[in-house]
C-alpha cells in the first residue's frame, strides 16, 4: 500500500507559507516522508499555515514529526499555525494538550489572518 504525501504550498499575504496536506492519516507509514518534506519549507525563519484537512488520524510518529518541524520552525523564529483540523485530530490535540502549544484556527484564511494580528 503506497502512502503518498500530497504537500502543496502557495505563499500568502505577509509572506505566510501556507502548507496543504492531503492525508488521511499520518502516522508511521508516512510521518518521516511529511519530515522529509516539509525540511525545504523551514529552512528559512517564516510564519507558517499548515492546512491538514482530511488528516483523520494522527499517530505518535505523525505528532512527533508536527512537533519536530514546530520546534525547528521556532527556533528560526518563525510560527507554526494549524487549520482545518478534523473533530478527531481536534479532540486529540486537546486530549494532547498541544492546543496550548500550537496556535489552531478553524479556516485558512483565519490562520494567515491570525500572523496580522501577531505583527500588529
Amino acid at each position: 500500500m503506497s502512502h503518498h504525501l500530497n504537500l502543496t504550498h502557495r505563499i500568502e499575504v505577509n509572506d505566510v507559507l501556507v502548507i496543504e496536506l492531503r492525508v488521511v492519516k499520518l502516522c508511521a507509514s508516512n510521518a518521516h516522508a511529511f519530515r522529509q518534506a516539509m525540511k525545504a519549507h523551514i529552512a528559512i525563519p517564516r510564519n507558517i499555515v499548515l492546512d491538514i484537512a482530511g488528516v483523520q488520524f494522527i499517530d505518535s510518529m505523525g505528532l512527533g514529526a508536527l512537533l519536530a518541524c514546530l520546534q525547528k520552525i521556532k527556533v528560526l523564529n518563525g510560527q507554526l499555525h494549524l487549520c482545518e483540523l478534523s473533530q478527531t485530530v481536534s479532540h486529540l490535540f486537546k486530549l494532547m494538550r498541544l492546543h496550548n502549544t500550537i496556535k489552531i484556527y478553524g479556516t485558512c484564511a483565519d490562520a494567515v489572518q491570525g500572523f496580522a494580528v501577531l505583527q500588529s
